[in-house]
């Protein structure tokens, strides 16, 4: 039996405020072999780019342009999410992702399941350019998550989710 996370449930409760949002009742949670044949968390070999990042109709500009940032850091994503992890293609895969962001001076462990928002058929937020790769959409479900649904991180500010990626520093230099 794949997981089913109690405390981050694939309903509208994770994806908006009570009582806002105009997709009420019209998403499907799928898992990501429900989506494509093959999926995979991370590619194998080669180091992930800028251009596989795709934002979706979520508002979180600000979150996929740190992820687009780290991306051709594998380091970096391994920091937050770990490869060791059971996937897909492995005969213990439970369906239970973990990520690790930098949260009030500590590294802070979020655990989700592996179903994501749909419509039609396709991810109605964040997706990989590669659609079998499922890195972004699922680290994106995690990060909604430790802010309490997926509309919390509407607009924010790409230094605050860079310091959450890293747990570096990020200084805002003015140009003008």
């Amino acid at each position: 039996m794949l997981f089913e996370d109690p405390d981050f449930p694939a309903s509208d409760s994770a994806l908006y405020y009570k009582g806002s949002s105009e997709n009420v009742g019209q998403i499907v949670w799928k898992r990501p072999q429900e989506l494509v044949a093959d999926p995979v968390l991370l590619p194998a070999e080669g180091d992930l780019c800028v251009q596989d990042v795709v934002q979706g109709r979520l508002g979180d500009c600000w979150f996929l342009c740190a992820c687009a940032a780290i991306a051709p850091h594998r380091q970096l994503i391994q920091k937050v999410a770990p490869i060791q992890q059971k996937t897909w293609g492995d005969q213990e895969y439970n369906g239970r992702f973990r990520f690790a962001f930098w949260k009030f001076g500590k590294w802070t462990e979020v655990t989700v399941d592996d179903r994501l928002p749909c419509r039609d058929g396709r991810l109605v937020y964040s997706r990989c350019a590669n659609r079998c790769h499922f890195w972004l959409p699922l680290l994106e479900k995690a990060y909604a998550k430790l802010h309490g649904c997926y509309e919390a991180i509407v607009a924010g500010q790409v230094c605050d989710a860079l310091v959450d990626l890293t747990g570096g520093v990020a200084v805002k230099i003015p140009l003008k």
